[in-house]
């Protein structure tokens, strides 16, 4: 199994993905990451962008709405749940 420490490798390599376009791989290192770190809001605003951009929307709401609740002060959350409900 992993240690602590890999959910920090996990989130770097999921954005190495994303960069590449390489969303399901993304998401995968992201979900991974949160069950390290289950209450890491970062990881769920990625998987929510990941979300997004694969149009799965329900899934992209459900994660900034858990990123906000374990950071209530997440901007990048915030904004795009805004622009979900538009």
């Amino acid at each position: 199994d992993l240690n602590p420490n890999a959910a920090e490798l996990l989130y770097a390599l999921g954005k190495a993905y994303g960069f590449q376009k390489k969303y399901p791989m993304a998401r995968g290192c992201f979900e991974r990451a949160a069950r390290l770190t289950p209450f890491d809001a970062e990881l769920y605003f990625e998987m929510g962008l990941i979300d997004e951009r694969l149009g799965r929307y329900g899934d992209a709401r459900k994660n900034f709405e858990k990123a906000v609740k374990f950071n209530p002060r997440h901007e990048g959350a915030r904004r795009r749940l805004g622009l979900l409900e538009r």
